[in-house]
C-alpha cells in the first residue's frame, strides 16, 4: 500500500512548525517538555476514537495528510533557487530534480528491502549531483575557518543557521564516547585497523599502509608523501637564529633534535637551544591512552626517518631529567650543551640506559665529549631552575607550549616563523631558504 514504507507511529508533520519553534525559544528541554504534554491529549483523543469515527473518515484524515504536505512544498520550491552565488542557474533544480525522479523511479519500480531504501538512495543521487555543481561544498567551512574571517563565518551563520547548542553539545558527547572507546584522546585523528594517525602529518603512514595491503591503484608516488627537509642552496653566515626548545623526556624531541641541530649547522643558521621541563613535571596532566599514542607514533617516525634503533627506551622522568639540565649550563659554557643533550637522549631512548644513576648519566657525559670527573662534582644543583623556568615563559609568550617547539628570528630578532613539532622541521628549513632568498634578491 502507498509507498511500502514501514511506519512506527502516524503521521505528525502538523507539529514541525511547533516543534522548531520549542528549539528555539528553549532548547530541547522545552520540546521535551511539550512532547510529554501533548502525548497527554493524544492518548485521552486515542481512548475516545471511536466516538469521532464518522467524522474523521479515511477520506477526511487523508486529505489533512496531504494538505500536510502540501503547506511545505511552498518552501521546497523556494529552495529551488537557492543556491551559492556563482553556481550554474540549473544546478539546484536539477540537484532537485534528479533526487526526485531517483526516489519516485525506486519507490514505484523496486521490491523489497531495495523498496525501502529509496529515499537514501535518492538523497545520495541528489548530493553527488550538488557537488558537481559545486553546491555541495564544505570547503567554504574550512576557508572562513583558515582565513580567520569573521565576517564569511558570520555569512555562513546567516544562510546556514547552527543547531542549538544542546544538540551541538550531544554531538561532540557522542564522538568523545566513541573515540574514548577506541582508546584515543584528542580530536583531529583518523583511526583505521586499530591504528591511528594525527592529522594530515601522518597521513603518509596510513597511505603506505594501504599500499601494503594492495588498495594502490596507481604506481604514481604517494598522494600525501612527507614533505623533504630542503637545505640549500642558500647558506648563512650566523644572521638568522634558529632557537629549539626541546625536553629530554619527550619522545618527539628524542626523534627529530639531532635532524634540527643538522638543519641549523648545514644552512649555517645559529642555533640556540633552550630546554623545558617537561609537560607532566609542569603540572599538565597526561592520560594513559596519550602516553601509549605517544610512544608508539613517536616511534612509528623514528622508523620512517631512518632510526631503527629508536625504541630501547629507559623512561627518564623525574629526577633524570633534573640531573641532565643541572650539567646544561656547565656544558652549554664549553660549546657542549647540544652534544649533551643528545647524548641524554640517545642513552634514554636509543640505548636503553638507566639514567638514574651514576654509572648511566656517566655514558651521556662522556658521550657528550665532557669530563665525569668534572660533572660528579657539578651535577645535582639548583642553579638551572631558573633558565629553564625562562625558557618555558619565553615559549608561552610566542604562543606555543608543546615540545619539540621552533623559533625562526631575523637578524633583529624578530620573528620569521614559530611551530610545534620535529614534523615540521621542512617547515623550519623553508622559511630559512626563503629569508635568506630575499636577503640575496636585495
Amino acid at each position: 500500500i502507498g509507498a511500502g514504507y514501514i511506519l512506527l507511529m502516524g503521521t505528525s508533520g502538523v507539529f514541525i512548525a511547533v516543534s522548531v519553534a520549542a528549539l528555539q525559544l528553549g532548547g530541547p528541554a522545552l520540546l521535551a517538555s511539550l512532547i510529554v504534554a501533548s502525548s497527554l491529549f493524544q492518548f485521552l483523543i486515542s481512548s475516545r476514537l471511536s466516538l469521532l469515527r464518522r467524522i474523521i473518515t479515511p477520506t477526511v484524515a487523508g486529505t489533512v495528510i496531504m494538505l500536510i504536505a502540501v503547506t511545505v512544498m511552498p518552501i521546497g520550491f523556494d529552495l529551488l533557487f537557492l543556491a551559492p552565488e556563482g553556481a550554474p542557474a540549473a544546478a539546484a533544480p536539477l540537484t532537485a530534480l534528479t533526487t526526485m525522479a531517483i526516489t519516485i523511479f525506486i519507490v514505484l519500480r523496486a521490491t523489497g528491502a531495495l523498496r525501502l531504501w529509496g529515499s537514501v538512495i535518492g538523497a545520495v543521487a541528489g548530493c553527488l549531483v550538488a557537488a558537481s555543481f559545486g553546491i555541495y561544498n564544505m570547503d567554504i567551512v574550512g576557508e572562513a575557518l583558515w582565513s580567520d574571517s569573521m565576517a564569511a563565518m558570520q555569512a555562513l551563520a546567516d544562510r546556514y543557521p547552527p543547531t542549538d547548542e544542546a544538540a551541538a553539545n550531544a554531538l561532540l558527547a557522542q564522538g568523545a564516547k566513541r573515540r574514548a572507546a577506541l582508546g584515543h584522546y584528542s580530536g583531529a585523528m583518523f583511526h583505521y585497523g586499530k591504528a591511528w594517525y594525527w592529522g594530515v602529518d601522518r597521513l603518509y603512514h596510513l597511505e603506505n599502509r594501504l599500499i601494503e595491503l594492495g588498495a594502490r591503484a596507481s604506481s604514481d608516488g604517494l598522494l600525501s608523501a612527507r614533505p623533504m627537509i630542503e637545505t640549500g642552496p642558500y647558506r648563512d653566515d650566523g644572521s638568522l637564529t634558529l632557537e629549539i626548545y626541546p625536553s629530554v623526556r619527550s619522545p618527539y624531541t628524542a626523534v627529530g633534535f639531532d635532524k634540527a641541530v643538522e638543519l641549523a649547522r648545514t644552512t649555517g643558521v645559529k642555533l640556540v637551544a633552550r630546554p623545558v621541563l617537561p609537560m607532566v613535571m609542569r603540572g599538565v596532566p597526561a592520560t594513559r591512552a596519550k602516553g601509549v599514542y605517544i610512544f608508539s607514533d613517536a616511534a612509528r617516525e623514528a622508523r620512517a626517518q631512518g632510526q631503527p634503533d629508536w625504541g630501547r627506551v629507559y623512561d627518564p622522568i623525574g629526577e633524570p631529567v633534573r640531573r641532565c639540565y643541572s650539567l646544561y649550563p656547565w656544558a652549554a659554557a664549553q660549546d657542549r650543551g647540544v652534544e649533551l643533550l643528545s647524548a641524554f637522549m640517545r642513552a634514554a631512548f636509543r640505548e636503553g640506559v638507566n639514567t638514574n644513576n651514576d654509572a648511566g648519566l656517566r655514558h651521556v657525559v662522556e658521550t657528550a665529549g665532557l669530563s665525569w670527573a668534572e660533572a660528579r662534582g657539578i651535577v645535582d644543583n639548583d642553579d638551572w631552575q631558573d633558565e629553564i623556568e625562562a625558557n618555558r615563559l619565553a615559549m608561552y609568550d610566542f604562543g606555543l607550549w608543546g615540545v619539540p617547539s621552533f623559533r625562526l628570528l631575523d637578524p633583529g630578532g624578530e620573528t620569521l616563523l614559530r611551530v610545534w613539532g620535529q614534523d615540521r622541521l621542512w617547515l623550519v628549513a623553508r622559511e630559512i631558504q626563503r629569508a635568506l632568498s630575499s636577503t640575496v634578491e636585495v
